[in-house]
């Protein structure tokens, strides 16, 4: 069994603690003690989550839509904005480089000449 079926296991065997003690005063540190626990347990998970949330690459984070039959990128407007201005930005200083070449290699042939 993996660690979150073992999870959910253990919160439904609480549940089931708790529902099967009876009523009564007596009962009550018990009941406070496996209630904290399933509380516990709920912050524990909620913290996993976010952290596997946390730790998904830009590629995992895409979803695939049904009904078009697409992924879907989950990013901001802004946020794509971004990115693309930064790509066009790489994409001139890439260029400029093979100018750069281009116009050294068109220097050398006229030396030859």
């Amino acid at each position: 069994m993996s660690k979150k079926g073992r999870i959910t296991k253990s919160k439904q065997l609480l549940g089931q603690a708790l529902n099967a003690l009876p009523e009564g005063s007596t009962l009550s540190a018990v009941r406070t003690h496996i209630s904290r626990a399933m509380n516990e347990m709920a912050i524990i998970e909620k913290r996993r989550n976010k952290k596997s949330e946390d730790t998904m690459t830009p590629r995992e984070k895409w979803e695939f839509d049904i009904s078009t039959g697409t992924m879907v990128n989950p990013l901001t407007a802004k946020q794509q904005v971004d990115v693309l201005s930064q790509i066009d930005q790489m994409i001139s200083s890439e260029q400029g480089k093979i100018n750069e070449l281009q116009n050294k290699g068109q220097d050398n042939e006229t030396l030859l000449d």
